[in-house]
């Protein structure tokens, strides 16, 4: 978000730009084999949507659940392809061309990009040994010495993988495609050493640039610089990740050269193991995001978001045994991304944590008594349908800014109403009029609070039985965009503009606004500890109005302004 204002000090007038952003990058992997696709990979972190054999929803849902989860990036699990056995369905690198087809049909604001993981131990070594008839297996290990193996790096994987990926939806550091990479140790890899894994990755650059006309953003497990201590060069690598160690560490964050990247699960164990760490409610989560995210990591990334068969899935899931609740992993991504306050988060009425009241199920998007059925609306998705008078749809630790607006979705053939609650309290009841079966979205009520946070949403039919298919969380007023010039800069809704500004313990200092006229706005300064130092009331005159400030001392100061109704103008 970029603030733009000016503020007076004397005679002088001092333009201030305030980009406000998170620096660093969240992402996950996402195994997408048939066991995945299928949802029958494990005993637990089933997906909650009931996959049923039709590609295309699948991948439908996965970049839905990866948009509302505030990511980043997506790093599908790519395994390689086999001319010899084509059918085999581990992680054929053509099938990112299904994601990126279905983040062409469910359009969502290009939120997020597409990297490449490269599952190495098996594109390179299990894939190598299935194409020569030696079985889908880690015996033989690659031989990194032999320069014929690179096909399967290269030919039958990487560059598949990016010809299936268009430039725009590319994730990209330093305007370069990144390539995350797993483990050489053995059993998987043989005769790294020697420089062997650097003319790897040299080869792999060499390619990139050959065929595609980019030099790639490499970022190596570190084995690959334990294995071939040549890889410790920013000229070989761009930056280090080295995974988790089940069971002793569940995140790591690795500085190289400068370059801090992190990797982490929100839970680890697979069926017959007795390797086990425990998600602890969210808590394993919250503790590794906040260790690689909060701590700095120029990009984070997380294993993985459908890999249940190692109990560390982080899409929305039925599982009742890791999980509170089907959005908690998400939710929980949500919070350390970029995007945990977003302007508009749209929620789908399908994906609710808890239901009731609704009719008899159909079972086709998810278990349990409730209708849902494919959408027609634009952009597709699924719709909760044949509703009725009581039946509620209930969400959890939802992210409500302080001031949030809702807006609902819906389709209905007669008049009908609903009505949200927060914390129980319900909102104002709201009347949907017909639309003869067409979609429509209508302002569906607002709440403010002290400050954001999060909080369970209930979405009541009060009558009739409107269809639904989602409803948006809107913050009002906090963000604010400006041109540099003139008396009327922008006006902006329920009035609230904040940032920040240097002061040199200049006097006079003013503030000049343009606020309704005959509604009362205050002006508030807050030092760099976020302790309020002013805090006055006037009363708007429609016009531009000059607002004496008190002497401040040098330093870096905050500003807030507010008024009942909108402020048009802050210079």
């Amino acid at each position: 978000m970029k603030i733009k204002t000016c503020f007076c000090f004397g005679s002088l007038v001092i333009l201030l730009t305030c980009v406000i952003t998170n620096a660093q990058d969240l992402g996950v992997t996402c195994g997408y084999p048939s066991s995945a696709r299928s949802s029958t990979g494990g005993t637990y972190n089933h997906s909650l949507f009931k996959s049923h054999g039709v590609e295309a929803d699948w991948w439908d849902e996965i970049v839905e659940e990866v948009s509302y989860s505030g990511l980043d990036y997506i790093g599908p699990d790519a395994r390689g392809y086999s001319p010899n056995f084509p059918n085999t369905d581990a992680g054929d690198p053509h099938k990112y061309a299904n994601l990126c087809a279905a983040m062409d049909r469910r359009p969502l604001d290009n939120t997020f990009k597409v990297a490449i993981f490269d599952d190495n131990a098996a594109s390179w070594t299990a894939n190598r040994n299935l194409d020569k008839g030696l079985g889908y297996g880690y015996n033989p290990p690659f031989d990194c010495a032999d320069t014929s193996n690179y096909r399967y790096i290269w030919d039958l994987d990487l560059k598949i993988c990016i010809q299936n990926t268009p430039d725009a939806k590319r994730y990209k550091i330093k305007n370069r495609m990144v390539m995350i990479f797993w483990s050489v140790n053995p059993p998987f890899c043989t005769n790294q050493g020697n420089g062997r894994i650097k003319a790897i990755a040299l080869m792999i650059r060499k390619r990139c640039l050959a065929d595609f006309g980019f030099n790639p953003y490499i970022v190596a497990d570190q084995s690959w610089v334990q294995q071939d201590p040549a890889c410790n060069d920013t000229n070989v690598i761009d930056a280090v990740q080295s995974w988790f160690g089940a069971p002793v560490t569940s995140m790591t964050l690795t500085n190289f050269f400068g370059t801090k990247f992190g990797a982490f699960c929100p839970g680890f164990w697979y069926e017959g193991s007795n390797v086990y760490m425990n998600p602890n409610h969210g808590q394993l989560l919250i503790n590794n995001l906040t260790k690689t995210v909060g701590a700095g990591a120029l990009s984070t990334l997380g294993e993985g978001f459908s890999d249940e068969e190692e109990t560390c899935a982080l899409w929305r899931s039925d599982d009742s045994v890791y999980y509170d609740y089907p959005n908690q992993r998400p939710n929980i991504l949500r919070r350390f991304s970029r995007k945990a306050w977003a302007d508009n988060l749209k929620v789908e009425a399908e994906a609710c944590d808890y239901f009731s009241g609704m009719t008899a199920g159909n079972g086709t998007y998810r278990n349990g008594a409730i209708n849902i059925t494919k959408c027609t609306d634009v952009n597709l998705g699924w719709e909760v349908t044949k509703t009725q008078a009581n039946a509620w749809l209930e969400w959890k630790e939802l992210p409500l800014p302080a001031q949030t607006k809702f807006s609902l979705r819906y389709s209905s053939t007669a008049a009908s109403s609903i009505d949200f609650s927060v914390d129980n309290t319900p909102l104002p009841t709201v009347s949907l009029p017909s639309t003869s079966g067409a979609w429509a979205s209508i302002d569906a009520g607002t709440k403010t609070f002290a400050a954001n946070g999060l909080h369970t949403v209930r979405l009541t039919v009060v009558s009739g039985s409107p269809d639904l298919n989602y409803f948006n969380i809107i913050k009002s007023g906090t963000d604010v965009s400006m041109p540099l010039d003139g008396p009327v800069l922008q006006k902006r809704p329920l009035g609230v503009m904040q940032g920040i500004f240097v002061s040199k313990g200049f006097s006079p200092q003013s503030v000049s606004v343009v606020a309704d006229k005959s509604k009362e706005f205050y002006v508030e300064l807050f030092d760099c500890l976020g302790h309020k130092t002013y805090s006055q009331k006037y009363m708007g005159q429609g016009t531009m109005q000059t607002v004496a400030l008190p002497k401040l001392a040098a330093g870096v100061w905050c500003y807030r302004i507010e008024t009942q109704n909108s402020v048009r103008a802050l210079r």
